[in-house]
C-alpha cells in the first residue's frame, strides 16, 4: 500500500490561487525509478499552475494520480495493486478523479482501460505534462508521443526531502541488452543540453537543495546524440567548477565500458562531484554477460574498478546484478560471488531475472526455476553483505562529512545522514546517536563502528550538530 504521507516541497510558488474549498486537491503515488519520479515532479508543478492543491494524505484528495512502473513483473504487480486500491476509492465516491500514468500505460494501456472502468484517464510516460490538462481531454487514453525530457523551465514539486533532488539528464536508451524492456518503453536516447542541466542545478541550489543526483537510463552516453556531440566528462567538468550549484553532485547508472581518463578522474576525485560510482555490472560470468548482450566482461570490470581506486582508494562503488538469467549454472553464480568478493563493492543491488515478453532473454532456453533463482540470490546476497561490511570497515576511526537526512526511524535518540559514498534510499546510512538535526545540514563526525553497510558515528551529548559550509 503506497498511500502514506508524502514529503512535498514546492520548487516555487504562484500567486492568486483559489480558496481551498474551490480547488481540486491531488495526491500522487509515484512508483518505480527515480526517472519516473522526476516526471511526476514536473507534472505536479504544472498541476499547481493549473490551480491544484497538493495534499499528502489520500483522504484529503479529490484527484489521485498513480504513476506506474512497467519494467518487470514485480513492479507491474505493485502498480496494478495500487491502481485497484485507488479504483475502489473512485467507485465509492471517496475521490472524484483517478489518473493512471507512466510506463505501465505505455506497455498495457488498452488492457488496463478495459479492465478498470473506474479509472478516468490513462496517460503515457512521455505525456506527463498532460496530467494537469487531462480532465479537459476527450480521449481516455493519452499515449506517449515519444520520450519527453524535463526542462529547467519546469516547475517541480519534490516528492522527497527538500535538501536533495534527482535530475534527469537524458531519456531513453540505445543499447539492446537481452533482458531489458526500457528501449521499447522509453525509446532511443535523447540528451538534455549542458546549459539546460546547469540552469536546473543552479535553480535547485537556490531553493536549498544540497545534493543533486544525475540520472538517466545510460548516463555514460550522455551527449552522444547531441549536435555537436558531447561527452559526459565535459558536462561533469563544467558542473564540478561551477559556483552556486548544489554542494554534492552524484552520478548514477554508468555502463561499465572503458571510460576516458578525464571521466575517471572526475568520478573518483572531483570537487563537487562526489567520489561515488554507480556501475551496473549485471553479472560476473563472461558466459552470462554474453547471453545478456552486455559488451563488457569480468576483466573489463576489474580494470574499471582498479582505475577508479588508483585515482582514489576511498571511492565508493555501487553495482547491481541479475541472478537466474536463462542458461545460468551454479558455476556462473560462483563466478559472480568470486568477483563481488574480490572487488568488495560498497553496495550491491540484487534482482532475480523475470521472463518479460518481447525481450531476447525470454526466448532463450534453460530457464532457471524460480525457487532456484531465489536460493541463488540468497547466496549472492550473503556474499554482497560480507563485501559491503568489509568495505564499510575502512571508515571506522575516521572523520567524514555527512549530510543529515532526518530522525532515525528506529531510534528516537538519533538522527541519520549519509556520507559522500551513500545515495539516499538505496545505500547504507550514517547513524548519529544523540544528535539533533537539522535536515539538510552538513556535519563533520567521527565514525565509531559499522553495522553491515551502515556506519555509526560517535555519540553526541545531545548538543546541536555543527554545520559545515
Amino acid at each position: 500500500m503506497r498511500f502514506g504521507a508524502v514529503s512535498v516541497t514546492m520548487s516555487c510558488m504562484k500567486e492568486a490561487a483559489p480558496p481551498r474549498d474551490e480547488r481540486p486537491r491531488v495526491f500522487v503515488v509515484s512508483l518505480g525509478c527515480a526517472k519516473a519520479q522526476v516526471d511526476a515532479e514536473a507534472a505536479l508543478g504544472q498541476m499547481v499552475d493549473a490551480g491544484y492543491e497538493i495534499v499528502d494524505q489520500i483522504e484529503d484528495a479529490t484527484t489521485v494520480v498513480v504513476n506506474t512502473c512497467g519494467f518487470i513483473e514485480p513492479a507491474i504487480r505493485e502498480s496494478v495493486d495500487t491502481i485497484v486500491e485507488a479504483a475502489e476509492l473512485r467507485e465509492d465516491g471517496a475521490i472524484q478523479e483517478l489518473i493512471v500514468a507512466g510506463c505501465l500505460v505505455d506497455r498495457h494501456g488498452a488492457e488496463l482501460a478495459e479492465e478498470l472502468p473506474e479509472v478516468d484517464h490513462f496517460v503515457g510516460s512521455g505525456a506527463f505534462r498532460e496530467w494537469a490538462r487531462v480532465r479537459r481531454q476527450p480521449q481516455r487514453i493519452l499515449a506517449s508521443p515519444g520520450p519527453a525530457l524535463p526542462s529547467s523551465s519546469d516547475r517541480r514539486v519534490l516528492l522527497n526531502a527538500s535538501h536533495y533532488a534527482w535530475v534527469k539528464i537524458a531519456e531513453g536508451c540505445d543499447r539492446q541488452c537481452a533482458f531489458c524492456t526500457i528501449p521499447s518503453i522509453r525509446g532511443k536516447q535523447r540528451s538534455r543540453t549542458a546549459d539546460d542541466i546547469v540552469q536546473e542545478l543552479s535553480g535547485l541550489a537556490g531553493q536549498g537543495v544540497r545534493e543533486a543526483l544525475l540520472v538517466s537510463q545510460d548516463t555514460v552516453r550522455w551527449g552522444l546524440d547531441l549536435t555537436p556531440r558531447r561527452r559526459l566528462h565535459e558536462l561533469l567538468a563544467r558542473i564540478d567548477h561551477e559556483s552556486e550549484l548544489p554542494d554534492w553532485i552524484r552520478v548514477h547508472y554508468l555502463y561499465p565500458e572503458r571510460l576516458p581518463d578525464e571521466l575517471i578522474s572526475l568520478l573518483a576525485a572531483g570537487e563537487r562531484i562526489v567520489p561515488y560510482v554507480d556501475v551496473p555490472i549485471q553479472h560476473g560470468s563472461d558466459r552470462i554477460l554474453e547471453l545478456m548482450r552486455r559488451a563488457h566482461r569480468r576483466d573489463d570490470i576489474r580494470r574499471l574498478v582498479d582505475r577508479l581506486r588508483e585515482v582514489n582508494p576511498d571511492v565508493s562503488i555501487r553495482t547491481t546484478v541479475i541472478v537466474g538469467h536463462p542458461g545460468e549454472t551454479p558455476a556462473d553464480v560462483d563466478a559472480l560471488c568470486e568477483l563481488i568478493q574480490e572487488l568488495r563493492f560498497d553496495a550491491v543491488g540484487i534482482f532475480t531475472w523475470w521472463n518479460e515478453a518481447g525481450t531476447v532473454s525470454s526466448t532463450l532456453p534453460d530457464h532457471v526455476d524460480p525457487g532456484e533463482q531465489h536460493e541463488r540470490a540468497n547466496v549472492v546476497e550473503d556474499t554482497a553483505r560480507d563485501a559491503a561490511e568489509a568495505a564499510a570497515s575502512r571508515w571506522v576511526g575516521r572523520s567524514l562529512r555527512v549530510l543529515v537526512d532526518g530522525p532515525d526511524p528506529f531510534d528516537p535518540d538519533a538522527w541519520i545522514g549519509r556520507h559522500a559514498g551513500q545515495a539516499p534510499d538505496i545505500d547504507g546510512v550514517v547513524r548519529l546517536p544523540g544528535h539533533r538535526g537539522p535536515a539538510g545540514a552538513f556535519v563533520d563526525v567521527r565514525i565509531a563502528a559499522c553495522d553491515g553497510h551502515d556506519l555509526i558515528a560517535e555519540r553526541s551529548a545531545g548538543i546541536p550538530l555543527v554545520t559545515t559550509s
